[in-house]
């Protein structure tokens, strides 16, 4: 903190009271790996920083409690469900209204659809009339 100056020193130190001690800077560096996206886009503002690259809005919502086992690494996995069902899956014969989804790294699954969430499109023609 010693090259910088003295109004930054004072804004990171402002900056380190509201989000914790260790939470900004740390060598010269940066350091906001704990902390949410919205956070850190706090902080950088108040920096006068942006964030490189934009947020992308999620298609999906993360629904509360445990999925079920996964069947590969068998720990145990997020339900999701869309956030918003549009008319790009009302158009398609079937989508899910909700999946699994394993957030181990080291597995090569990641999504488990079961067919009790499939929905499926009804006909809507009708034969001989």
């Amino acid at each position: 903190m010693a090259k910088m100056k003295w109004r930054k020193a004072r804004k990171i130190s402002s900056i380190e009271e509201k989000y914790g001690r260790g939470t900004v800077l740390k060598n010269g560096r940066i350091i906001l790996n704990h902390v949410d996206s919205l956070t850190k886009r706090a902080i950088l503002a108040e920096l006068g920083w942006k964030m490189k690259t934009p947020l992308k809005p999620k298609k999906y919502v993360i629904v509360p409690g445990l999925g079920i086992r996964c069947h590969r690494c068998n720990r145990h996995t997020q339900i999701r469900e869309h956030s918003v069902i549009t008319e790009k899956h009302l158009a398609q014969p079937f989508y899910y209204s909700r999946w699994y989804y394993c957030n181990n790294a080291q597995c090569r699954t990641n999504q488990i659809m079961p067919d009790e969430f499939k929905v499926m499109k009804e006909l809507q023609e009708t034969w001989g009339e």
